[in-house]
């Protein structure tokens, strides 16, 4: 369009200067008679200096050429050099125009590619998307694309991208103008993200079938427990009652050890199957007070330890969305455990409370007790790993696992902080 309106203007100029021309003979014939008189120097002069303002504009018409053509160049240079190819198709697909850039996107020379079919350049297998993408082109005057299998002349390929508008010159014929883009790596590199992906989400389905396999043992081999375990504790106490006048101290303390080996190891037991029991529960959600619920966990310890004195501070109004009966299990592990290691504090204090966080509501459990070193913060839940020991505070290390495992099954996350001989916190959130 540019170059059909600098010809034009060109056109227009040449007329009125070959007007202006005539104009001027016209007046020289018509006023010969202003000549009669004036000397031959005279006349000279005259026509000396219409030859310098003829040499003049001349000259402004060459700068004006001259400089026409830099600006071409200039634009040839960013037409021809640009980082995509840029093509004008005819009817069907064919080439009439394209720059650098694109003739060696497809390895070859421009003279060559001229009214040449693109099709030719497209492989097998996405022929058709080309061809309905020209089809949507030429009846839509909004910009189309398309991704595609281009192939070089070399035989070699890569993936372009292909962005088209139809373009009705004044002529009134209706060209397409297309850049085509090298997107091959952005490809690959997709490819790699996906592959990746599918392999990430095989390794989760094999990880989920083994944690379901080892659940399933765990409880199998648990529940085969509780009979063997039943027999040791009922025959140990059998004992104790019938022999007890008959054996010495030693003898005694053996059976009470046996006693309460089977005690532990039948809580441990309970503690497993329950853990895989909250693995297998379905989640059943829905709005509760967990305020309510915390008061009526610290009404039963009251009413387990009369003797204890604890402040405790319940925030009112707390309510999440989740499984009634899992997130009480959540708020007796926590709340217990919180009692538990304030046992030898003078002044204990419990508090349940929120905070915000990234515009997230987090709650949390918090003690003035035992506390932990806080560099084995992340150790706390795992199974069977305890930060004190049992003749300091008794358990069998599985609480805080479960509370991880149902926070966890709820979309949420634990943590805990907390400072040795100063207290705990444990904060969870909830999904």
């Amino acid at each position: 369009m540019g170059d059909e309106k600098r010809r034009e203007e060109g056109k227009e100029s040449a007329d009125s200067l070959r007007a202006e021309a005539q104009a001027r003979l016209a007046r020289f014939s018509g006023a010969e008679s202003a000549w009669e008189g004036k000397s031959h120097e005279d006349i000279v002069y005259e026509l000396t200096v219409h030859q310098i303002e003829l040499e003049m504009q001349n000259e402004a018409l060459r700068t004006a050429q001259r400089d026409l053509e830099e600006s071409r160049d200039r634009y040839a240079d960013l037409y021809d050099f640009a980082p995509v190819g840029y093509f004008t198709f005819k009817h069907r697909g064919v080439v009439e125009s394209v720059n650098l850039t694109g003739a060696s996107l497809l390895g070859v020379e421009r003279k060559k590619l001229l009214n040449r079919g693109f099709g030719r350049f497209v492989a097998e297998e996405d022929l058709s998307r080309w061809n309905h993408h020209l089809t949507d082109v030429q009846r839509n005057s909004q910009k189309q694309t398309c991704e595609l299998l281009l192939k070089r002349e070399d035989a070699s390929s890569f993936y372009a991208r292909v962005e088209s508008i139809r373009v009705d010159l004044s002529s009134g014929t209706p060209v397409v103008r297309s850049i085509v883009s090298d997107i091959t790596e952005r490809k690959r590199t997709e490819e790699e993200i996906q592959r990746l992906n599918d392999d990430l989400r095989a390794r989760n389905e094999k990880l989920e079938f083994a944690n379901k396999e080892l659940e399933s043992f765990i409880y199998s081999v648990a529940h085969d427990l509780r009979g063997p375990l039943r027999h040791i504790h009922g025959f140990a106490d059998v004992v104790m009652k019938n022999i007890a006048d008959k054996l010495n101290e030693r003898d005694k303390g053996y059976l009470s050890r046996i006693h309460d080996g089977a005690e532990k190891m039948s809580r441990l037991i309970d503690d497993l199957l329950n853990l895989s029991r909250i693995s297998r529960q379905e989640i059943q959600k829905r709005e509760v007070n967990i305020s309510a619920v915390a008061a009526s966990i610290i009404t039963a310890l009251r009413e387990a330890h009369p003797g204890k004195s604890v402040e405790v501070d319940i925030k009112e109004g707390l309510a999440v969305f989740a499984d009634p009966g899992l997130i009480e299990v959540v708020l007796s592990n926590l709340i217990g455990n919180a009692w538990k290691f304030t046992r030898k504090t003078e002044h204990a204090c419990i508090e349940l409370g929120t905070i915000e966080q990234n515009g997230k509501i987090i709650y949390y459990v918090r003690d003035n007790g035992a506390g932990f070193n806080q560099e084995y913060a992340g150790k706390m839940f795992w199974p069977f790993h305890r930060l004190h020991s049992e003749t300091e505070f008794e358990g069998t290390g599985i609480g805080l696992a479960i509370v991880d495992r149902i926070i966890r099954r709820h979309g949420g996350k634990v943590w805990a902080e907390g400072t040795e001989g100063k207290g705990a916190t444990i904060y969870f959130s909830l999904n």
